[in-house]
């Protein structure tokens, strides 16, 4: 599979970063079917959002791409007009996750960050129903493991920024360290101060059990399993 993805991003240049050309072009050159080939062309469309930041002469993390789509939504024309306003704000320094969840205008209906904050704030309610309208109105396929993903990376971010907290390190010298923009290192200090060291710890072992639920590890039906685990580091202890 790794040779194919290789293939498929020599389709991309070829075609100017285009994915719905290269996409026909690939899996009709390999007689693979368009299901059978999804993760193929998942992450060749990843590579070619990144490639649309290079031509700008910008860079961007995967997660910052990834970040961007789930603002925006997959219009084409948009997602170019934003590449360009963040390579422009960026220059030569590199695009992250963080940056674009702050300039960039949120189309969706509920941003992805909105589940994070609630759960940064122990707020029950409102994470079980920003989960629930993420998934409802995503119609991607492997949208809970995305979410679990993003939700579990979220969880470690804030666990590092606990561990600077103790030490005494301020949210601004941290943000270099951990190459975060300082607007969001101060506010996953913030939540951090809301968990203990044991709750963050248990709250990262329980999110890496529900991605093996949900990947078949679990005989309950994956909303349950999603649902508990999200109530279960969430709320506070009484």
């Amino acid at each position: 599979m790794r040779h194919a993805v290789e293939v498929f991003r020599a389709q991309l240049f070829y075609f100017a970063g285009d994915p719905g050309k290269a996409v026909g072009q690939f899996l009709a050159g390999l007689g693979v079917e368009p299901r059978r080939g999804a993760d193929v062309i998942e992450e060749g469309a990843q590579f070619a959002r990144v490639a649309q930041f290079a031509r700008h002469g910008a860079k961007a993390t995967a997660d910052a791409t990834r970040a961007l789509i789930e603002l925006v939504g997959d219009n084409l024309q948009e997602l170019s007009s934003e590449i360009e306003k963040l390579s422009v704000w960026a220059g030569h320094d590199q695009i992250g996750q963080d940056e674009v969840e702050l300039l960039v205008a949120a189309r969706a209906d509920v941003p992805p960050f909105v589940l994070t904050d609630a759960w940064g704030r122990r707020d029950v309610g409102a994470v079980l129903g920003a989960c629930e309208s993420i998934l409802e109105r995503s119609a991607r396929s492997g949208e809970a493991y995305i979410l679990v993903g993003r939700l579990a990376a979220h969880v470690r971010r804030v666990q590092s920024c606990q561990n600077l907290d103790l030490a005494g390190v301020r949210p601004r010298e941290a943000a270099g360290e951990l190459k975060m923009h300082p607007f969001a290192a101060e506010k996953a200090f913030a939540q951090s101060r809301n968990f203990s060291v044991e709750e963050l710890r248990e709250a990262i072992v329980r999110l890496a059990d529900l991605d093996l639920a949900l990947k078949g590890g679990s005989r309950l039906p994956s909303e349950l399993e999603l649902e508990r685990t999200l109530v279960a580091i969430t709320k506070a202890p009484s």
